[in-house]
């Protein structure tokens, strides 16, 4: 008999807010910088970024929504 043991990660977003898209970009330079962590750039278009910071419990995840004017910041624990 073979178990399998499944972990699903929880999303919890702590902040959306507008802003425009290049003050969003700034807020993922910035933490970039805080944590010293380079992030995975997906969704990367003029009008769209997602960036995805590891860190050792989980992601912290920034998306910045041009068309909508919003930053989404959310988090997902192991």
């Amino acid at each position: 008999m073979i178990m399998a043991s499944l972990v699903t990660a929880k999303e919890k977003v702590i902040q959306k807010e507008k802003i425009s898209f290049d003050k969003c970009l700034e807020v993922i330079a910035t933490s970039q910088d805080k944590l010293s962590i380079i992030p995975e750039i997906n969704n990367q278009t003029t009008e769209k970024r997602v960036a995805i910071f590891s860190l050792a419990d989980g992601t912290l995840t920034i998306t910045c929504d041009g068309i909508e004017g919003m930053v989404t910041v959310s988090t997902n624990t192991n």
